[in-house]
Protein backbone atom coordinates (compact mmCIF):
# COMPACT_ATOMS: atom_id res chain seq x y z
CA UNK A 1 0.00 0.00 0.00
CA UNK A 2 2.83 2.36 1.11
CA UNK A 3 4.97 1.59 -2.12
CA UNK A 4 1.85 2.42 -4.73
CA UNK A 5 1.12 5.67 -2.36
CA UNK A 6 4.99 6.32 -3.33
CA UNK A 7 4.31 5.93 -6.86
CA UNK A 8 1.29 7.99 -7.32
CA UNK A 9 2.95 10.83 -5.62
CA UNK A 10 5.95 10.13 -8.05
CA UNK A 11 3.83 10.27 -10.83
CA UNK A 12 2.16 13.27 -9.79
CA UNK A 13 5.85 15.22 -8.89
CA UNK A 14 6.88 14.53 -12.10
CA UNK A 15 3.73 15.54 -13.94
CA UNK A 16 4.18 19.05 -11.92
CA UNK A 17 8.09 19.25 -13.07
CA UNK A 18 7.01 18.64 -16.57
CA UNK A 19 4.62 21.68 -16.19
CA UNK A 20 7.26 23.87 -14.53
CA UNK A 21 10.33 23.39 -17.34
CA UNK A 22 7.34 24.13 -19.85
CA UNK A 23 6.16 26.97 -17.88
CA UNK A 24 9.87 27.82 -17.71
CA UNK A 25 10.58 27.57 -21.45
CA UNK A 26 7.33 29.73 -21.94
CA UNK A 27 8.52 32.23 -19.74
CA UNK A 28 11.57 32.57 -21.45
CA UNK A 29 10.55 32.82 -24.88
CA UNK A 30 8.26 35.35 -23.94
CA UNK A 31 10.96 37.79 -22.34
CA UNK A 32 12.71 37.32 -24.90
CA UNK A 33 10.16 39.11 -27.08
CA UNK A 34 9.27 41.26 -24.13
CA UNK A 35 9.64 44.27 -26.07
CA UNK A 36 6.83 43.21 -28.75
CA UNK A 37 3.36 41.87 -29.40
CA UNK A 38 4.07 38.50 -28.46
CA UNK A 39 3.86 39.86 -24.51
CA UNK A 40 0.33 41.25 -25.10
CA UNK A 41 -0.64 37.88 -26.51
CA UNK A 42 0.40 35.89 -24.18
CA UNK A 43 -1.26 37.57 -21.61
CA UNK A 44 -4.51 37.11 -24.08
CA UNK A 45 -3.70 33.44 -23.87
CA UNK A 46 -3.57 33.32 -20.70
CA UNK A 47 -6.58 35.14 -19.54
CA UNK A 48 -8.45 33.02 -21.93
CA UNK A 49 -7.20 29.53 -20.21
CA UNK A 50 -7.81 30.61 -16.98
CA UNK A 51 -11.46 31.91 -18.01
CA UNK A 52 -12.00 28.36 -19.39
CA UNK A 53 -11.04 26.54 -16.73
CA UNK A 54 -12.80 28.18 -13.91
CA UNK A 55 -15.81 28.09 -16.05
CA UNK A 56 -15.09 24.17 -16.91
CA UNK A 57 -14.36 23.81 -13.13
CA UNK A 58 -18.21 25.42 -12.11
CA UNK A 59 -19.74 23.32 -14.89
CA UNK A 60 -20.46 26.31 -16.99
CA UNK A 61 -19.15 25.32 -20.09
CA UNK A 62 -22.15 24.16 -21.35
CA UNK A 63 -24.00 27.61 -21.27
CA UNK A 64 -22.14 28.40 -24.77
CA UNK A 65 -23.76 32.06 -25.18
CA UNK A 66 -22.65 33.34 -21.77
CA UNK A 67 -19.11 31.17 -22.83
CA UNK A 68 -18.73 32.47 -25.54
CA UNK A 69 -19.19 36.36 -24.46
CA UNK A 70 -17.50 35.74 -20.97
CA UNK A 71 -14.12 34.38 -23.58
CA UNK A 72 -14.41 37.36 -25.66
CA UNK A 73 -15.41 40.18 -23.14
CA UNK A 74 -11.98 38.89 -21.46
CA UNK A 75 -9.94 38.95 -24.16
CA UNK A 76 -10.90 42.21 -24.86
CA UNK A 77 -9.99 43.58 -21.78
CA UNK A 78 -6.26 44.16 -21.75
CA UNK A 79 -6.97 45.93 -24.97
CA UNK A 80 -9.63 48.32 -23.36
CA UNK A 81 -6.97 49.46 -20.91
CA UNK A 82 -5.41 52.11 -23.71
CA UNK A 83 -5.63 55.86 -22.63
CA UNK A 84 -8.07 56.12 -25.98
CA UNK A 85 -10.66 53.63 -24.09
CA UNK A 86 -9.58 54.29 -19.84
CA UNK A 87 -12.95 56.82 -19.47
CA UNK A 88 -15.11 54.63 -21.22
CA UNK A 89 -14.04 51.11 -19.50
CA UNK A 90 -17.26 51.67 -17.12
CA UNK A 91 -19.32 51.86 -20.23
CA UNK A 92 -17.69 48.90 -21.76
CA UNK A 93 -18.38 46.91 -18.54
CA UNK A 94 -21.85 48.17 -18.22
CA UNK A 95 -22.07 46.70 -21.35
CA UNK A 96 -20.89 43.48 -20.71
CA UNK A 97 -23.07 43.29 -17.55
CA UNK A 98 -26.33 43.96 -19.47
CA UNK A 99 -25.29 41.62 -22.06
CA UNK A 100 -25.01 38.59 -19.09
CA UNK A 101 -28.41 40.19 -17.90
CA UNK A 102 -30.07 39.46 -21.51
CA UNK A 103 -28.88 36.10 -21.16
CA UNK A 104 -30.45 35.47 -18.03
CA UNK A 105 -33.25 36.58 -19.57
CA UNK A 106 -33.57 34.44 -22.86
CA UNK A 107 -31.97 31.33 -21.33
CA UNK A 108 -33.98 31.57 -18.01
CA UNK A 109 -35.14 28.19 -18.44
CA UNK A 110 -31.87 26.47 -18.11
CA UNK A 111 -29.46 29.45 -16.31
CA UNK A 112 -29.95 30.66 -12.63
CA UNK A 113 -28.55 33.97 -11.68
CA UNK A 114 -25.29 32.68 -9.71
CA UNK A 115 -24.20 31.00 -12.70
CA UNK A 116 -24.58 34.17 -14.73
CA UNK A 117 -23.05 36.14 -11.69
CA UNK A 118 -20.04 33.62 -11.19
CA UNK A 119 -19.17 34.45 -15.18
CA UNK A 120 -19.83 38.16 -14.55
CA UNK A 121 -17.02 37.56 -12.00
CA UNK A 122 -14.89 35.23 -14.11
CA UNK A 123 -15.05 37.69 -16.38
CA UNK A 124 -13.93 40.97 -14.80
CA UNK A 125 -11.83 39.58 -12.26
CA UNK A 126 -9.14 37.95 -14.10
CA UNK A 127 -8.62 39.57 -16.95
CA UNK A 128 -8.36 42.55 -14.96
CA UNK A 129 -5.77 40.60 -12.40
CA UNK A 130 -4.21 39.65 -15.37
CA UNK A 131 -3.61 43.03 -17.18
CA UNK A 132 -1.75 44.49 -14.22
CA UNK A 133 1.32 42.43 -15.77
CA UNK A 134 0.64 44.60 -18.71
CA UNK A 135 0.12 47.83 -17.13
CA UNK A 136 3.62 47.05 -15.67
CA UNK A 137 4.86 46.60 -18.81
CA UNK A 138 3.41 49.84 -20.25
CA UNK A 139 4.48 51.84 -17.13
CA UNK A 140 8.14 51.40 -16.09
CA UNK A 141 10.99 50.96 -17.99
CA UNK A 142 12.39 47.55 -19.23
CA UNK A 143 14.43 45.82 -16.85
CA UNK A 144 11.85 47.44 -13.78
CA UNK A 145 8.96 45.93 -15.54
CA UNK A 146 10.51 42.85 -16.20
CA UNK A 147 11.89 42.29 -12.36
CA UNK A 148 7.82 43.38 -11.18
CA UNK A 149 6.76 40.89 -13.77
CA UNK A 150 9.27 38.17 -12.12
CA UNK A 151 8.26 39.30 -8.44
CA UNK A 152 4.59 38.67 -9.88
CA UNK A 153 4.94 35.57 -11.00
CA UNK A 154 7.71 33.99 -8.42
CA UNK A 155 5.23 35.08 -5.90
CA UNK A 156 2.62 33.12 -7.09
CA UNK A 157 4.73 29.89 -7.71
CA UNK A 158 6.10 29.93 -4.41
CA UNK A 159 2.71 30.29 -2.88
CA UNK A 160 1.57 27.56 -5.08
CA UNK A 161 4.53 25.57 -3.93
CA UNK A 162 4.12 26.01 -0.62
CA UNK A 163 0.38 25.15 -0.40
CA UNK A 164 0.92 21.64 -2.46
CA UNK A 165 3.42 20.37 -0.01
CA UNK A 166 1.67 22.04 3.12
CA UNK A 167 -1.49 20.09 2.02
CA UNK A 168 1.06 17.06 1.36
CA UNK A 169 2.50 17.06 4.75
CA UNK A 170 -0.10 18.33 7.00
CA UNK A 171 -3.63 17.64 4.97
CA UNK A 172 -5.71 14.53 5.54
CA UNK A 173 -5.13 12.95 2.40
CA UNK A 174 -1.73 12.39 1.80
Amino acid sequence: QNEAEDLEVWAEMKQRIISSVIGLGVLALVLAFYETAVFNITIIVLILLAVYELFKAAKLTEHRPLFLLCLVFSALVPLLQTKHLGGQLAVICGAYAFLLFLNLIRYHNTLRIEQVSLAFFFGLMVPFSFSVMQLVHDRYEMSVSILYLLMMLGGAWLTDTGAYFSGRMFGKHK
